[in-house]
């Protein structure tokens, strides 16, 4: 690992991730190695700004592209959908720690799924995380935008 101040992180290098095969493993039965390209950055509490934002959830058991919705971020950090909610997505900021947390139905479930994240920083503000499938993880992305997206997907 490297520290240092640049524009991208304050912590950067390769992890070597590896998970054992273990048949009886709920996600990811056969392992995995992966090399994962790390970056940190020092968290500082913004004053936040009304902003419109939008949030992406991918991969895991979800039929692509997705689910993708439109969001408005109060200079409170709480955060609500705009437009359709494609995927009845439900979240809070919580902006003194950095951390989001949320919940979305995936299409055709009856049963919410909880997703979590943390605010990166560097070059700019955006949200990343994950949920759980049935049995892989899936993304999930926020990111601020000038003006309101137009149809969620």
């Amino acid at each position: 690992m490297k520290f240092e101040n640049s524009t991208d992180s304050d912590c950067d290098g390769i992890v070597n991730w590896i998970k054992p095969s273990q048949t009886t493993a709920g996600y990811y039965p056969n392992g995995f190695t992966l090399d994962i390209n790390l970056l940190a950055a020092k968290y500082s509490v913004p004053s936040l700004a009304p902003c419109a934002a939008t949030v992406v959830l991918g991969g895991a058991n979800l039929a692509e592209p997705g689910i993708m919705d439109d969001l408005m971020i109060s200079s409170k950090g709480r955060v609500t959908v705009t437009g359709p909610n494609n995927g009845s997505v439900t979240r809070a900021l919580i902006a003194a720690t950095g951390a989001f947390n949320g919940k979305f139905f995936p299409p055709g479930e009856h049963k919410a799924t909880p997703f979590g994240g943390v605010i990166y920083e560097k070059p700019a503000a955006a949200g990343y995380g994950l949920f759980l499938g049935t049995d892989q993880c899936g993304t999930v992305e926020i990111s601020q935008h000038a003006e309101p997206a137009s149809a969620s997907r």
